[in-house]
């Protein structure tokens, strides 16, 4: 079995971290185990990454697009936003190593293109490190209604101000996901909970994994 591990990078936070420790214990128990990542350190074996700076071309029209973002979008309820809208070489590598299971951890920054997502090979599954997955661009809200009942003009903070960029990230999320099997995994019962209440995931299979 060929798996394939996708992050944002190998040394980054602590879900790169732990999608990492996962690849290296799958490598030594003899699975065929990859791990692509947006940005990667060069020093994990089977890792490589899609972009090979962080000041290159893309990753400033990213960073210019969230700093955008941001400023047309006044929403103090989240933290942390995510549109990954722009293309990039990630699904190209990933089908090019040909997975029986493709294991998605934490894609903000522009990892994956939502819209590439139900496209991948394999088997998906997809371990819930934020709220990002079930939420619209934002990787934490303070508000639980939205992620709950959709996005929608009618339950939008009313605090907040200018284009409603959330509204437009879930809904890109609803329309490339519709009949895509995603394996959810979370890690806590509180993550575990939200995804089983979420409107993107509610359907979908998943369980929660005890880490430790």
């Amino acid at each position: 079995m060929k798996v394939v591990h996708v992050s944002y990078s190998d040394a980054g936070g602590g879900a790169d971290i732990a999608a990492r420790r996962l690849h290296l214990a799958l490598r030594e128990a003899g699975v065929d185990s990859h791990m692509l990542c947006l940005y990667s350190s060069g020093k994990t074996p089977g890792a490589r990454g899609v972009r090979r700076r962080t000041r290159g071309i893309g990753a400033r029209l990213a960073a210019r697009l969230r700093f955008e973002l941001r400023r047309i979008q006044r929403d103090p309820t989240c933290g942390g936003l995510s549109i990954n809208w722009l293309r990039n070489a990630m699904p190209a590598r990933i089908r090019a190593l040909e997975p029986d299971v493709v294991h998605l951890h934490w894609l903000g920054m522009g990892t994956l293109r939502i819209e590439d997502l139900p496209r991948l090979p394999g088997q998906l599954v997809w371990t819930v490190h934020d709220m990002w997955p079930f939420c619209g661009a934002e990787h934490y809200t303070f508000r639980d209604t939205r992620w709950r009942e959709g996005y929608t003009w009618a339950n939008r903070a009313e605090q907040a101000r200018g284009l409603d960029v959330n509204r437009w990230v879930w809904r890109r999320k609803w329309r490339a996901w519709q009949g895509r099997t995603i394996h959810t995994i979370s890690v806590s019962s509180w993550m575990d909970a939200c995804v089983r209440e979420s409107r993107l995931f509610r359907d979908r299979p998943g369980e929660r994994v005890v880490i430790g």
